[in-house]
């Protein structure tokens, strides 16, 4: 398989991937897409004349989109279709931080989470919920000539937000160009290193714009799965007067997509207001149908459950275990979502300050004492996943019923595994644990994060009871950002959003020059499979490549120790509808605090 690569038919071939935007593929994407299978009726529609199709849905009714779209079935979670008729208008009100929009990362290219920039420009694709296809947003058609030219064309005549720096201008080439050369870090190669997802453009020599429409990507080796860097939640479209913002007034963003932030007030919430002029059309769905939304600023996890209970939101993210029985009793039907998140949370050790873990005895030690089941359980909705070096939902990884069979993994092994860990460090010259020390930590004080390095750390000191190991919370999140771009921690209790594509998160995690490889590991042999399975274009070469890689990375003794890939629970107020359009691991569902997401709800009768 050569230009016609692995990931255009992984992406685009099953069923209708474009199902409700009715754009044509240009080229060699065309071409493998019509060759897949699909039925004549499924052709001619995927054949269409690259136009966006007429707004309007029928008045009181809903987008005409399949509902559910992919959804698995109940071993992958729950949702539920609200089918009561639509209420155009009203409030969409949601629970934000305790500092609403305040204390994020300004910049959206470099945030590491959250940035509020999610809320107002969009995607040139973004990922089907429940598998890795994309769909088209800002982006019309592209074509791959060779494995190493892609050529893209955005929707024509795609309005920014009519208000001062944009004033209503039409987003062009090299809008697009210059927002993906900034991410690349091709814009200031010295300053490439605060970009924390340049990795997803490996190969990247350069963006340009070719016509008003039209940009070309010209790479110096093969990347196969750069089409799904796009994807990722937190890479929407820069317009190039972001860099004359002052990045500070969200009001004053250089924006394009769904939403306008009119208010922002720290601690307090942030408003806004849908764009007018937005290019999508209701039939697509994904336009605002609320004519406004409120991100309400609550203190602490009890007031945001408070909120919810009494109808101030609509909704509680993350139900939490103990936070069940209330939600059910007190929100009469309420509907709940739940899905495999796709974030993983992780207990990761940095061998360069903690010298001990240099020793492959010492970091097999440290896996075999790891009660994955201790840590899933009490964090998450029933049915969480373990997880291998890669998120096990990637289509070439490691399934999570493979991973649990893994030593050190398996939990009707556990305490045969222990007793080894301990020979392994009485051999590596710690007995017990002894001289070794470390501090975990985690963003707060509080969470999931928190305290799956609390259940790390019991684990560890009870099984090498000469071992140190303390907690160690950030004071705040620019403290703890700091800490993890620096690579000054011990260990770090955190989780990591994956983007989905396999092979973008492995050079972002686990190649030396990642983005996100906060301990700064280097390792040839990671750095080489790496790169091996970024650039294979055939889907069975790709899939053995992650298979080997993940039984290699789990006997070297994984430093990076992911614990579980956790269930999604959300619940909404009965009348929201339009949720089941966004569940899914890959549409970002574990957490409504990324901004790409709310414009395809709407209110019901």
């Amino acid at each position: 398989m050569d230009a016609d690569n692995y990931w255009i038919r992984r992406q685009f071939s099953r069923r209708r991937t474009l199902s409700g935007a009715g754009m044509a593929f240009a080229g060699l994407a065309g071409a493998a897409l019509i060759g897949c299978g699909s039925n004549d009726k499924e052709k001619a529609q995927q054949a269409g004349d690259g136009k966006a199709p007429a707004g309007g849905a029928a008045a009181g009714g809903a987008p005409s989109l399949p509902r559910a779209p992919g959804f698995p079935g109940e071993k992958f979670g729950q949702v539920p279709v609200n089918n009561k008729a639509r209420v155009m208008g009203g409030t969409l009100n949601m629970p934000g931080s305790d500092r609403a929009l305040g204390g994020r990362t300004m910049d959206p290219d470099v945030s590491g989470f959250f940035a509020p920039a999610e809320y107002v420009n969009d995607r040139l694709v973004y990922p089907a919920g429940w598998s890795e296809e994309l769909k088209f947003d800002l982006l019309q058609s592209f074509e791959w000539k060779g494995a190493t030219e892609l050529v893209l064309k955005i929707r024509p005549g795609v309005k920014t937000h009519n208000r001062a720096p944009t004033n209503g201008r039409i987003v062009d080439a090299e809008d697009v160009a210059y927002s993906i050369n900034r991410k690349a870090g091709v814009l200031d190669p010295k300053a490439a290193q605060k970009y924390p997802r340049r990795a997803y453009f490996t190969g990247l020599d350069r963006a340009e714009a070719v016509d008003p429409v039209t940009v070309r990507l010209k790479l110096s080796s093969p990347n196969a799965s750069v089409m799904n860097a796009f994807a990722d939640i937190r890479q929407g479209i820069q317009l190039k007067e972001l860099d004359k913002w002052d990045f500070k007034d969200m009001t004053k963003f250089p924006g394009f997509g769904p939403w306008m932030i009119t208010e922002d007030i720290d601690s307090v919430r942030a408003t806004f207001v849908p764009h007018p002029d937005y290019y999508r059309k209701d039939d697509e769905g994904g336009r605002p149908s609320f004519e406004k939304m409120v991100l309400q600023a609550y203190p602490d996890r009890a007031a945001a459950i408070a909120a919810f209970i009494t109808g101030e939101t609509d909704t509680l993210q993350q139900v939490a275990p103990q936070e069940d029985a209330q939600v059910t009793a007190s929100v009469k039907g309420a509907l709940r979502y739940r899905s495999p998140s796709a974030t993983i949370t992780h207990v990761n050790i940095n061998p360069n300050k903690v010298t001990a873990f240099q020793d492959q005895r010492v970091r097999k030690a440290w896996l075999y004492a790891r009660d994955f089941k201790a840590i899933g359980d009490p964090i998450s909705a029933p049915g969480w996943m373990y997880s291998g070096p890669f998120h096990p939902m990637h289509d070439p990884a490691r399934r999570s019923d493979e991973i649990k069979k893994f030593r050190g993994y398996n939990p009707d092994t556990k305490a045969a595994d222990i007793a080894d860990g301990v020979k392994l460090l009485d051999a590596a010259g710690y007995p017990q644990g002894k001289g070794i020390a470390f501090k975990i930590w985690s963003g707060s004080a509080t969470g999931r994060n928190f305290e799956s390095g609390e259940r790390v750390r019991d684990q560890l000191m009870k099984a090498y009871p000469a071992m140190k190991v303390t907690l160690n919370p950030a004071a705040d999140t620019a403290t703890f950002n700091a800490k993890l771009n620096e690579g000054d921690f011990e260990a770090l209790a955190h989780d990591f959003a994956q983007v989905p594509d396999v092979a973008l998160n492995g050079m972002t995690y686990y190649h030396s020059a990642g983005g996100r490889n906060y301990a700064k590991i280097k390792e040839a042999w990671i750095d080489e499979a790496m790169v091996k399975i970024m650039q294979a274009l055939d889907p069975r070469e790709r899939k053995q490549l992650v298979s080997d890689f993940e039984e290699k990375y789990i006997d070297w003794g994984p430093p990076v120790l992911n614990n579980a890939v956790v269930m999604t629970d959300h619940a909404f107020q009965a009348n929201i509808g339009g949720v089941d359009l966004i569940a899914g691991t890959w549409q970002y569902f574990y957490t409504l605090g990324y901004g790409g997401l709310q414009r395809w709800l709407w209110r019901t009768k």
